[in-house]
């Protein structure tokens, strides 16, 4: 099976039909080359035979991609049992693929919430569960699908702000995060593990945000093939149980922001809000908790 361009963007934007058919060509001509449509489609066709993560690791090796963490935070991912795995989203498809590069060592039973256009990979459908991020929102299916991921004990990586990170006045950080992890995280009373990833896409992209961000996602397959030979590093932090951040005082709303302040935490080695698996400590009054969210 090959990806088709045309049928992806009919798909999202059924308007397009009542373009001009002149039009129609010129858009789809130039989409086509931004998405890399040929690139992809050859590649697809060359790796057809292989398994999931075999795949997985035919991309990291077409993109030349080193993977950077440090040897001893490796341990800190759960080998077993359900977990649900919250990651910034700095670079699109590709970091998604580290990050399923990084855990196969450890655990293979995993999925991925990740954009639809990712489940048109064959290889890729075993652990794509496809969420459209043309809206940024997660359908009932989506919300079927990770909760029976779940039930099974297998992790679940789920990207909180559904959508790529944009550059801020303190550097490149996540938008908003939405609580749909949370919501899911807590129903299943699954321990959540924080997995920081270190890498930018190019200038040109945080300039292109800032004037419109549509068009900015529209180029992220062309952003994937500028970063042919880009080092990609893991801050892995510990495990947050569920009795850790369920807070009945506090809104999910509340609690998300919580959990991404924490998380950013991590990423510095910073003294984090929320009390984790192996940790020798105090727990912090729920009083205080609240104090982090001014």
């Amino acid at each position: 099976m090959q990806i088709s361009v045309e049928n992806y963007m009919v798909h999202h934007y059924p308007n397009i039909e009542t373009f001009p058919n002149a039009a129609k060509k010129v858009l789809f001509n130039g989409m086509k080359k931004l998405f890399h449509e040929n690139q992809i489609n050859t590649f697809m066709a060359e790796n057809a035979h292989k398994d999931t993560f075999s795949y997985v690791e035919a991309i990291i090796d077409y993109f030349d991609i080193s993977i950077g963490l440090k040897s001893n935070e490796l341990t800190r991912i759960p080998a077993y049992g359900r977990t649900v795995i919250i990651a910034n989203h700095p670079l699109g498809a590709l970091d998604a693929m580290a990050l399923l590069h990084l855990l196969k060592d450890v655990r293979k039973d995993i999925k991925i919430v990740a954009n639809s256009f990712l489940a048109q990979f064959d290889n890729l459908k075993d652990i794509i569960i496809p969420v459209d991020n043309i809206n940024g929102k997660m359908d009932k299916e989506t919300v079927k699908s990770i909760y029976h991921a779940l039930e099974e004990e297998q992790a679940v990586i789920i990207f909180p702000s559904g959508e790529v990170s944009r550059a801020k006045p303190n550097g490149v950080k996540d938008t908003p995060w939405k609580s749909g992890f949370l919501k899911i995280a807590s129903k299943m009373k699954a321990p959540i593990l924080p997995i920081y990833i270190k890498a930018k896409n190019s200038k040109n992209f945080y300039l292109l945000s800032m004037i419109n961000r549509s068009l900015a996602t529209a180029t992220l397959p062309h952003e994937m093939f500028k970063s042919k030979g880009k080092n990609i590093d893991f801050t892995i932090g510990k495990t947050i149980p569920f009795d850790s951040y369920n807070l009945p005082n506090l809104s999910p709303k509340e609690t998300a922001k919580l959990l991404r302040k924490h998380f950013y935490k991590v990423s510095k080695n910073h003294k984090p809000i929320f009390e984790t698996y192996n940790e020798i400590s105090v727990p912090e009054e729920r009083s205080e908790l609240k104090g982090e969210l001014k």
